[in-house]
């Protein structure tokens, strides 16, 4: 089971993280004239966050019971993601964007940083659980 210590480590660093790429996003947004709905931006940013979450806590059950098939459960879950969000909310969040460079930032954006967030506590977990 994971460690609370590691949970609390990844939220944090989720939040922070997901913090400072929002400030830079929308001030790059504004920077290059693109312009941002914040509302839909910010929904983006929650949900890509909520889904790490909720994948990140899927993954770590596992790891100490079936530490074998932990690749395909974060393939499976990263599908998951794709699918929730490009069913359920993207016709939501790109409703009234235009611009196809900055609407699929809305996305991309969140993701890859969620993604990597991801990545690295995952790695630190499995190092930790096998040393």
């Amino acid at each position: 089971m994971i460690k609370i210590r590691a949970l609390s480590r990844f939220l944090l660093s989720l939040f922070f993280l997901l913090a400072i790429a929002f400030g830079f996003h929308v001030w790059i947004l504004f920077e290059l004239e693109l312009g941002a709905e914040f509302s839909k931006l910010l929904l983006s940013y929650l949900i890509n966050g909520a889904a790490a979450i909720l994948l990140f806590r899927f993954i770590t059950i596992f790891i100490s019971k079936k530490s074998e098939i932990l690749g395909f459960l974060f393939l499976i879950g990263s599908l998951l993601k794709f699918i929730l969000f490009f069913s359920v909310f993207r016709p939501v969040i790109f409703a009234g964007l235009e611009d196809n460079k900055s609407s699929f930032s809305y996305f991309f954006v969140p993701y890859a940083v969620c993604l990597s967030i991801e990545v690295f506590h995952l790695v630190k977990e499995l190092n930790n659980q096998y040393n």
